[in-house]
């Protein structure tokens, strides 16, 4: 009898669209997390929780071992925006910004930054963030445009 690994990781990631645009909202939001929660899932990722506000995203994951942290990132960057550019009308030239933050967590933290994840809207409006997770990479970056 072989013994299976049990792997339990934990990661919590924020990126901004290019130039920090505001523009997921209205039309674009719904069919943004739903390329997002796609392309998470189709690389083996749990998504736990998604949210953010109109010129970044939250994504709090369980990960599996089998992909680096640059790789979740990258495909999930890529992919969603390909699929937002091809399949949202008026955004052909949607883009996320190069850089990404992400931080990990212990399983007693996971109810915490889902709650935090799920709430942007109220935390953005009330200043409530907690900024070094809302930390994104230099700005001066280039687009990520898949």
């Amino acid at each position: 009898m072989s013994r299976q690994s049990n792997v339990e990781v934990y990661l919590h990631f924020v990126w901004a669209t290019h130039g920090r645009e505001h523009i997921i909202e209205g039309e674009l939001k719904r069919p943004a997390y739903r390329c997002i929660a796609s392309v998470a899932r189709s690389i083996g990722c749990t998504l736990l929780a998604l949210g953010g506000v109109a010129d970044h995203v939250h994504l709090l994951m369980r990960v599996p071992s089998t992909i680096a942290i640059c790789d979740i990132a990258r495909r999930i960057k890529s992919n969603s925006s390909r699929l937002i550019r091809d399949n949202v009308s008026g955004h052909g030239g949607f883009a996320w910004q190069g850089g990404y933050g992400v931080f990990s967590l212990g399983r007693e933290q996971v109810g915490a930054v889902k709650a935090y994840v799920n709430g942007q809207a109220k935390h953005h409006a009330t200043g409530s963030v907690w900024p070094d997770w809302e930390e994104t990479g230099r700005e001066d970056e280039d687009a990520d445009d898949g």
